[in-house]
């Protein structure tokens, strides 16, 4: 799954704004590079408070991203190559310029409890500020109804009363109308948060698992919805637990993981948050992603790992942190390659790592490239994750024919070296063999060579007597897929046993069948040497931030060759 943001990603028309007709222009390339489902990031009309996360009608696009027939142009040219849409859909709350909202502020009659109303600002004592950079209450006067509406995100953003039936049944229409445009999926944003109770901290509550039942029943069984929720694994997981709600969730407690494993150099959080991580249904799936539109969030970690997360990414970013009213680490406003130092090597590898393990591997666009920050915007709330595409090391990047100071948002500018349009791009990178963009695609192509294995596959983690080394396999029918990742910045050997004994496990599984060949069929930039052990295991030595993906089993697919890189389905 690849998200583009449409403000960012292609201006077609010359207007420094990025628009539908622009993603259309690209399809082709996201075709090349494997990708399988399309999320686009907000495109209703919006006054652009928040992004276009306060939305001022559900019904309509942003004038400057296009219109309904350029929609419908997007979605049908998507589906001609096989790819989905998915696109966002802020269901929590509206802006205050909705109509709906209006009419609640003047007490029309049917309007008058669509949001949340009281008239002091102190109900529900116990939800959480989200944004305290921003905000510093969950209330807001309005002069017009002499009342507060109650605002879980910005002061722009109103919160729906989903108490009221009439809002559900709103937000149902909503769901059907872009159904019927052809919509594949929905990412449902903020989802935890629909229902409010007293006594409570407003989240992750019962009534909201309800409702997404309800619109489960109304999509049917085959649409993607895609849940934004945050928190432990087991408050994630019950989002996609029994196929009745959502059918995929990001992986948030996974994700912050990911990072500290390459801060360590080794791989016990991972262990301890998989152990963690509930089985979920086989029609569901977690959406395994690194970055994103918004601030590397760090929610799901306690606080101990909080603070270490701030000691390895925080130092030098002080601009682009949020901090809780704890002084805790809430997140960072960074793009993965800038988290990663610009280095390639440890970019590749968290995406091996990400693309092998159970769930769909998500894309935020421009990562396949290491695209950098906009460091003049680290003030500005998210805008410096979302600046232009950087498709040439033409003017802009090749993102918009308009003049620099007429984009929406800035380039990357020279000064931050190693990351401007004529250092990173995808033209240049899809010419050079080695390159990042080059390997992440023939990564994403070894995968889909192998989407059973990689979308069925148990998942089943090996010791390899070395915590700097992340060892497990995928299975299925018979065929094994070990994926070995070096966290380390030195080189390290893996030594991967044929079995796992019985004492460990209760019962002896094999990894390595008596007489199997294993077969390298992706590895890192800088290859593993690997060589049969005496006991009938395996060997491997990955250098520093190495990877590799090794096939056990019946013979590959006709055609099949080992490749440079790995990936997996980009949108499986």
């Amino acid at each position: 799954m690849y998200q583009a943001m449409p403000a960012s990603f292609s201006d077609s028309n010359g207007d420094g704004i990025g628009d539908l007709q622009g993603i259309t222009n690209h399809l082709d390339y996201l075709q090349w590079l494997g990708v399988e489902s399309l999320w686009l990031g907000p495109i209703f009309d919006s006054p652009l408070a928040d992004g276009g996360y306060d939305v001022r009608n559900y019904g309509k696009i942003l004038p400057a991203f296009g219109n309904l027939k350029d929609f419908d142009k997007l979605t049908h040219e998507a589906h001609q190559r096989g790819i989905k849409i998915i696109i966002d859909l802020p269901l929590n709350h509206t802006s205050i310029t909705h109509e709906a909202f209006i009419r609640s502020q003047n007490r029309e009659p049917g309007y008058e409890d669509l949001y949340h109303w009281e008239d002091h600002p102190d109900r529900y004592p116990d939800a959480e500020v989200i944004f305290p950079h921003e905000e510093n209450s969950n209330w807001e006067f309005d002069p017009v109804r002499g009342q507060y509406y109650l605002h879980r995100f910005l002061r722009h953003q109103a919160d729906l009363n989903y108490e009221n039936e009439k809002v559900q049944e709103m937000a149902l229409d909503v769901i059907r109308f872009w159904k019927s445009r052809g919509v594949d999926g929905f990412r449902l944003d903020a989802v935890p948060y629909l229902f409010k109770k007293d006594d409570t901290d407003c989240a992750h509550l019962p009534e909201t698992h309800e409702f997404l039942k309800k619109i489960r029943r109304a999509v049917g069984e085959e649409t993607i919805l895609l849940a934004e929720a945050d928190g432990s694994p087991d408050k994630v997981a019950a989002y996609v637990n029994d196929g009745t709600e959502c059918n995929m969730a990001f992986n948030f407690p996974l994700m912050p993981q990911l990072f500290l494993a390459i801060a360590r150099g080794n791989r016990t959080g991972l262990d301890a948050v998989l152990k963690k991580t509930p089985t979920i249904a086989a029609s569901s799936q977690w959406g395994n992603f690194l970055r994103n539109h918004d601030e590397l969030t760090t929610i799901a970690l306690p606080p101990d790992e909080r603070d270490e997360f701030a000691e390895a990414y925080a130092q030098n970013r002080s601009a682009a942190c949020i901090w809780t009213e704890r002084g805790e680490l809430r997140g960072i406003r960074a793009r993965l390659a800038e988290l990663l130092d610009g280095d390639d090597r440890k970019i590749e590898l968290l995406g091996a790592v990400q693309f092998a393990l159970p769930g769909t591997p998500v894309l935020y666009y421009g990562d396949e490239i290491g695209m950098g920050d906009n460091p003049d915007l680290r003030s500005q709330d998210r805008d410096q994750v979302r600046t232009p595409m950087q498709w040439s090391a033409e003017p802009n990047g090749g993102f918009s024919t308009a003049a620099p100071e007429d984009l929406h948002l800035p380039t990357v500018p020279e000064s931050n070296q190693g990351f401007h349009f004529t250092e990173r791009n995808v033209q240049d990178q899809r010419a050079l063999e080695g390159s990042l963009l080059s390997r992440i695609q023939r990564m994403i192509s070894t995968g889909n060579q192998h989407a059973p294995i990689f979308n069925d596959g148990k998942y089943r983690p090996v010791n390899v007597g070395n915590p700097a080394v992340f060892a497990f396999t995928r299975e299925l029918d018979g065929e094994t897929m070990l994926c070995l990742a070096n966290f380390s910045g030195e080189a390290q050997p893996a030594r991967v046993p044929a079995a796992i004994p019985q004492a460990l496990i209760g019962r002896a599984e094999t990894i390595i069948p008596p007489g199997a060949e294993p077969s390298v069929i992706a590895h890192s930039k800088d290859a593993p040497r690997s060589a049969k052990a005496a006991n009938g295991g395996l060997r491997v030595d990955l250098p520093a931030y190495g990877w590799s993906w090794h096939h056990i089993g019946p013979q590959l697919n006709q055609g099949t060759k080992p490749t440079t890189q790995a990936a997996l389905p980009a949108a499986r």
